[in-house]
């Protein structure tokens, strides 16, 4: 789920969107149990929750779209010329989370548009390919985690998503 916060200050406007992971209307987080997935009803984990937005473009009530600035680069966004990604990151590291997750978590895109009225938001799940292909270890934040890098093309697994069993005789899943 995601959710459009502006202001008006100027010119520009900030901008918050805002993302939040749930099952049915249940918030999931690392440490309680996901119940009723699948067509067998079975109750999960969660392990990882993280994935890369760019491209976030906000739409007119005309259909026109208006491009997203980035706010500063930061240990969650990064913009280089006219490319910017974002890592939302829902899981925090407790719990089944806690095997490769991380303390910090974000879940928003931050930034500014020319101040107006929008109705709606767009965006890309993924990297640009301009800030993908790149050196993982010597990329700057947030391309440079090694739990979101496909070693074999130096390049970014654009979501990770990974439930696992509760009582762990089922495995875990990934996405």
């Amino acid at each position: 789920a995601a959710a459009l916060g502006h202001g008006a200050h100027g010119a520009t406007q900030p901008i918050d969107l805002r993302f939040a992971a749930v099952a049915g209307t249940s918030p999931v987080r690392c440490g309680a149990p996901i119940p009723g997935l699948g067509k067998t009803r079975q109750a999960a984990q969660l392990s990882d929750l993280r994935f890369y937005v760019s491209g976030v473009k906000l739409l007119r009530r005309d259909g026109t779209a208006q491009a997203v600035t980035l706010g500063k680069n930061s240990a969650f966004q990064y913009s280089r010329g006219s490319d910017g990604v974002t890592l939302v990151d829902l899981e925090n590291g407790t719990a089944g989370c806690r095997a490769e997750g991380t303390a910090a978590t974000n879940a928003s895109v931050r930034g500014t548009v020319p101040k107006g009225s929008y109705v709606g938001v767009r965006w890309t799940l993924g990297v640009p390919e301009s800030l993908n292909h790149t050196d993982v270890p010597g990329a700057p934040a947030p391309l440079n985690l090694a739990g979101l890098a496909w070693d074999w093309q130096l390049g970014r697994k654009f979501a990770k998503i990974e439930v696992s069993d509760p009582g762990g005789a089922g495995g875990s899943w990934a996405e």
